[in-house]
């Protein structure tokens, strides 16, 4: 089953504590991010896909508080508030926690898998009230 390309997305999406997806830029340009929660459930690590293995290969940038949505890059991380792909995340996570439609040429693709479990999604849409964010089984919980 193949993710879909949306124009926003819920909070429960982004921390669901497994989430991959991918924006894709007014340019055209394509990056993916993968979000997971780790020990303290405040704050989520937050990673860009920087390498061609689209399960391991992300470089940590640093965190998102899962109550407001800002990103604290990590003291050591290789990027800074100027890089584009940490303000584009940054202005995607602010536009998901305030519930706005994001800016016209921007859309977030979500993957074929659950964000809480990493399963892959296979009930059908209509069978299924949490699609594309999740499973029926990590809905209900």
């Amino acid at each position: 089953m193949s993710g879909q390309l949306l124009k926003s997305c819920p909070v429960d999406f982004f921390i669901g504590g497994r989430t991959t997806f991918t924006l894709t830029s007014s340019s055209g340009e394509h990056k993916t991010y993968k979000i997971l929660k780790p020990k303290n459930k405040d704050f989520y690590r937050v990673g860009l896909l920087t390498g061609s293995n689209n399960q391991t290969d992300y470089t940590w940038f640093g965190t998102m508080n899962v109550k407001t949505g800002e990103v604290t890059l990590f003291q050591d991380s290789q990027y800074d508030d100027k890089t584009e792909a940490v303000q584009l995340f940054a202005m995607i996570a602010d536009y998901v926690f305030k519930g706005r439609e994001f800016p016209l040429g921007i859309s977030l693709q979500t993957p074929s898998r659950c964000c809480r479990c990493g399963r892959e999604l296979t009930a059908p849409k209509e069978q299924n009230p949490y699609f594309p964010w999740m499973g029926p089984e990590c809905g209900t919980k």
